[in-house]
């Protein structure tokens, strides 16, 4: 049986509580699991010690910041209507008590796998759902988009507005706009482009990526002429970067042709070529 640190039973020695704590893992040991396991297996949490040792527990509550919302639960509980009798005072005291204290199940235990560990004794709770942002991460790095995409409706549906969702969420279509344009695929590019701009309008990098997605477009365009086509592409994003340098430079450019094609049609009035000038 495995006791975890700072949770001692009665009749524990010292001894057997450091060999208990010695078979535990240390949060650098641990893998990440995949994509299978996170969507497959058991959901756990992992509770990192001040020692960096690790237990594996059912999931833990209260969550989000299981340890951020305990603590502000104490501070909370110090501006609690004064207790009118003694009664109401020991009540309060043992509802206090509660906040300085975190329950676990700890998996893999068949017998008596509850404990109570206290709240500063632990430097960190890694949950199942931070888990699975980890393993995002590590496909948005890879490239997988599809996969992430899956597992971020995943995590959305087990827990809306996880914290750190809408930051990986932005993440994706950042790189989908990214993924399309390599593609050529620019009116798909442009359409995860408007949709990250119309989230985060400051996404880093998002304005210089609108500026060469447009810009293919225009020059496609008036490659063959469409300079109505082109004009609407350089008008969407004069809506969302009116200060990007694709802008001034194809606005700058009709410009130069336009006022060409108005000096021929002037001299061509000139010369009484009116169809022509026309």
């Amino acid at each position: 049986k495995t006791d975890p640190p700072k949770a001692k039973q009665d009749g524990k020695t010292e001894t057997e509580e450091e060999s208990a704590e010695s078979s535990l893992p240390k949060i650098e040991e641990m893998q990440l699991p995949s994509v299978e396991d996170l969507l497959k297996k058991r959901p756990v949490d992992w509770i990192v010690l001040e020692n960096d040792y690790v237990l594996i527990v059912d999931p833990v509550y209260p969550r989000p910041d299981t340890l951020g919302q305990l603590e502000a639960s104490m501070k909370e509980s110090f501006s609690w209507p004064r207790p009118k009798n003694k009664k109401e005072a020991d009540e309060q005291r043992q509802k206090r008590a509660t906040f300085n204290f975190i329950n676990l199940t700890l998996v893999g235990e068949k017998e008596d796998p509850e404990y109570r560990v206290q709240r500063q004794n632990i430097k960190e709770i890694v949950h199942y759902e931070d888990q699975i942002l980890q393993r995002i991460d590590l496909l948005l790095k890879d490239g997988d988009l599809k996969t992430a995409f899956e597992m971020l409706l995943f995590l959305d549906r087990r827990h809306r507005d996880w914290p750190g969702f809408e930051q990986r969420q932005h993440r994706l279509l950042f790189l989908e706009a990214q993924d399309k344009q390599k593609a050529e695929q620019y009116v798909n590019a442009l359409a995860f482009v408007e949709d990250l701009q119309s989230r985060v309008p400051d996404y880093p990098g998002l304005s210089k990526l609108a500026g060469e997605i447009i810009n293919s477009m225009i020059t496609r365009a008036v490659k063959v002429e469409d300079y109505r086509e082109a004009h609407h592409y350089l008008n969407r994003l004069a809506a969302i970067y009116p200060r990007q340098e694709t802008v001034a430079k194809w606005r700058d450019t009709f410009l130069k042709q336009s006022n060409e094609i108005l000096q021929k049609a002037n001299q061509s009035a000139k010369a009484d070529q009116y169809q022509q000038a026309f």
